[in-house]
């Protein structure tokens, strides 16, 4: 009998208790992975979407464990079944810091996904993988920032949050940035969108602190 069995769409459910159940057996026992990654080519794409929420809930936790299994993950950016998109997307942003390289190549892809995927979801996933990448170092962090600052303005603003917060990530890996985030989230902090204004204000408290160890 496979785990693939005591999936939600193999119970015939339609909430994620089955999936989280299922992820914990994985998480005790990381070999059931290749299980999981067998059902990514499955024909039932319910199948399919349930097999990469277990990817995108191990990966939360345990990335480094779900880093040799993005082949598998990858090609499903591209689905026409949303939420596949959705959760491949999300196990990618749980990985992004843990494969520089492999998120080095995808950049176009990421870039192309946050401009023009029609769902909300996946490109705030796309951009919070972005984030991630641009905090494992200088060269990253300047890959990735001009296409941040372009995500502002993306879908009226609709990311611009996400942006913001890849921003402070970037910060993180190549200092040099700091003023230039500095004077974006002081533009943003008062945006008429709460999740956005957080977001310039947890900047700038990050910077602020960033600078005053450094002074210190």
């Amino acid at each position: 009998m496979t785990i693939l069995n005591d999936l939600a769409s193999s119970l015939g459910q339609r909430n994620e208790n089955a999936n989280r159940a299922v992820a914990d057996r994985v998480q005790a026992d990381l070999s059931l992975l290749d299980e999981i990654a067998g059902g990514l080519s499955a024909s039932n794409v319910k199948l399919v979407g349930d097999c990469a929420e277990v990817f995108t809930m191990i990966a939360e936790h345990s990335p480094q464990a779900v880093a040799p299994y993005l082949p598998h993950l990858i090609p499903l950016l591209n689905s026409k079944n949303g939420r596949v998109r959705w959760e491949s997307m999300h196990a990618l942003a749980f990985t992004a810091r843990h494969v520089p390289a492999t998120m080095a190549e995808l950049l176009p892809v990421l870039m192309d996904t946050v401009r023009r995927d029609p769902a909300v979801i996946v490109p705030r996933y796309a951009l919070e993988a972005l984030g991630e990448y641009a905090a494992t170092g200088p060269q990253a962090a300047q890959a990735v920032f001009p296409f941040l600052v372009e995500a502002l303005q993306i879908a009226g603003g609709r990311h611009a949050g996400v942006a913001i917060d890849g921003m402070a990530k970037a910060v993180q890996a190549d200092p040099s940035l700091a003023a230039q985030v500095i004077d974006i989230a002081q533009r943003f902090k008062a945006s008429d969108t709460a999740v956005v204004r957080s977001a310039a204000r947890r900047a700038l408290k990050q910077l602020d602190s960033g600078t005053s160890r450094r002074n210190g």
